[in-house]
């Protein structure tokens, strides 16, 4: 909604000191708004933010961009990290708590927060930080790739190479969860909703890289191929997202739609719909083309 906003926070030199001073500004602009008078300002934000909720209108791009920058700043204070333009999300605070893969996603934050109103507190979610930083620390690094990489080696494949690559990924993503959590991640509707839950826990502190997306993407593809069957067809895929799983009538691009739920951070359209949507869309064309 007002991610272009942070366009204006760009200097054409990229410079990180302009990029930081362009933000301290908007920053500062939205505790003159909030009438900040020190250690109250996030429960005065809530207050703020709750009553733009009210009025139903829309709040404009420079309150919800000055106040990402507010609580981008804010994070920095308590939890260190600095400024960066992520491939994926645009503008985060990365290095959160000294976590090299961690982001904080303040816009996303704004975003949400206007949407629901008084029923989700920035003050809480601040609170809650400090032990989710603590909990990321003792799990293992998750592999990092450079999903060009991984399209790279996607292109050109057969249909036997591109089912035995999914399956590979789909597998990788498993194992990941082992590592975590750690418990099996079952090839089903159930591990869906169980990833739906987790990815849904990563809108706004993110500690996953873009290789653990494309291989959710992988797992959500095959538990749609295990219940409906399908074939993986990568022979055009520029990148990992265009990966497509095909059926004669329709095709679905699940690692499209990992990418999609995380930019775009819905409260609902579960991932396990997504599949179940599958044979009805398939009927739905061979009509339409009848």
């Amino acid at each position: 909604m007002f991610k272009s906003f942070f366009d204006r926070f760009r200097r054409n030199d990229s410079a990180a000191t302009g990029l930081e001073v362009s933000i301290e500004a908007a920053a500062d602009r939205f505790r003159g708004w909030l009438g900040d008078e020190g250690g109250i300002a996030l429960a005065r934000a809530d207050e703020k933010l709750n009553q733009l909720h009210e009025l139903k209108g829309d709040p404009g791009e420079a309150v919800a961009g000055d106040g990402a920058a507010f609580l981008g700043e804010a994070l920095r204070e308590a939890h260190s990290g600095e400024w960066v333009e992520d491939s994926v999300y645009g503008l985060v605070v990365a290095g959160v708590g000294g976590i090299g893969h961690g982001k904080f996603l303040p816009l996303n934050v704004i975003e949400h927060k206007l949407r629901v109103g008084p029923g989700w507190s920035l003050e809480k979610l601040f609170e809650s930080i400090p032990a989710r930083l603590d909990a990321e620390r003792k799990l293992p690094i998750p592999v990092m790739q450079d999903p060009a990489e991984i399209a790279a080696r996607l292109r050109g494949m057969d249909a036997g190479q591109c089912a035995q690559t999914a399956a590979e990924y789909s597998e990788r993503f498993r194992q990941f969860w082992r590592a975590r959590f750690p418990v099996e991640l079952p090839l089903s509707l159930t591990g869906v909703r169980e990833v739906d839950g987790f990815l849904r826990s990563h809108y706004y502190l993110n500690f996953l890289g873009d290789v653990q997306l494309i291989e959710a993407g992988f797992f959500l593809g095959e538990v749609a191929r295990g219940l409906f069957e399908g074939e993986w067809k990568f022979s055009e895929s520029k990148a990992a997202e265009d990966a497509a799983l095909v059926w004669l009538e329709i095709e679905y691009f699940p690692i499209g739609r990992i990418y999609k739920m995380m930019t775009e951070q819905p409260t609902g359209e579960p991932l396990d719909e997504y599949i179940r949507l599958v044979p009805s869309a398939r009927k739905e064309m061979r009509e339409t083309n009848a």
